[in-house]
């Protein structure tokens, strides 16, 4: 069963350019901040696909700093970020957010 909230918000999601996007935001300024580190999550997906790399590492961010997500997801989303940093020519930051994902991880994992 779908209230008309979350209706709604699948409507907006799809029927608008850059509609995770918005609701990544619309979401954690209603306090959900796992329904925006979702809709954030997405959104990142979604800049990686149009090589809009500096979008997806904010996007990136904001999923891993607003949700509760599985230590595997986190590092997941934490790679993903490192990947979207090292393509936007930002090496330094990439290093760190690879850091961060190997950190509790299986030592072949690292590699």
């Amino acid at each position: 069963r779908v209230d008309g909230s979350s209706a709604q918000s699948v409507r907006l999601a799809h029927s608008q350019p850059g509609g995770d996007e918005q609701l990544a935001y619309h979401w954690l300024g209603a306090g959900n901040k796992q329904r925006a580190a979702e809709h954030a999550r997405r959104a990142a997906d979604h800049a990686v696909e149009r090589l809009d790399f500096d979008r997806a590492a904010e996007y990136y961010r904001l999923a891993f700093y607003a949700g509760e997500f599985p230590p595997e997801e986190r590092r997941a989303i934490l790679k993903a970020l490192g990947d979207a940093l090292f393509n936007a020519g930002r090496p330094k930051e990439a290093a760190e957010a690879y850091l961060q994902a190997s950190e509790g991880s299986e030592p072949a994992s690292w590699l």
